[in-house]
């Protein structure tokens, strides 16, 4: 997960990938482990960018994680890591996230084969 984190700071800018104020989403399914990643995830980031911040949703839907990943995209996202409900779901957000300039990193899967999509 610290990996994890040091990539999405790279994602987010800076010269030494970590560019302090960048917001974060972090998009999962809701399932019973969620809440744990979360807590992991937001530790993990603290540790290389303190001023940093998580922007957190979790989906049961397909339709409820596309609406998550436009909320994040308009809420000033510098980077989303996803982990997707279906893999069209994720083809949908890269390229959404693409037109805006923004990376993803997929999380915990493989997922489609998009070239603008980080594993």
């Amino acid at each position: 997960m610290l990996a994890l984190s040091a990539v999405v700071m790279l994602a987010c800018g800076g010269d030494t990938g970590v560019t302090p104020g960048k917001r974060i989403a972090l998009l999962l399914p809701d399932t019973t482990v969620s809440n744990k990643v979360k807590a992991y995830f937001e530790a993990n980031i603290q540790q290389v960018c303190a001023n940093c911040s998580v922007l957190y949703s979790a989906a049961k839907t397909d339709a409820e994680q596309q609406a998550q990943a436009t909320t994040a995209i308009s809420g000033g996202a510098s980077a989303i890591v996803l982990e997707p409900l279906h893999d069209a779901t994720a083809a949908a957000i890269v390229t959404e996230a693409k037109a805006a300039n923004i990376t993803v990193v997929q999380y915990n899967r493989q997922g489609p084969d998009a070239p603008d999509l980080r594993y």
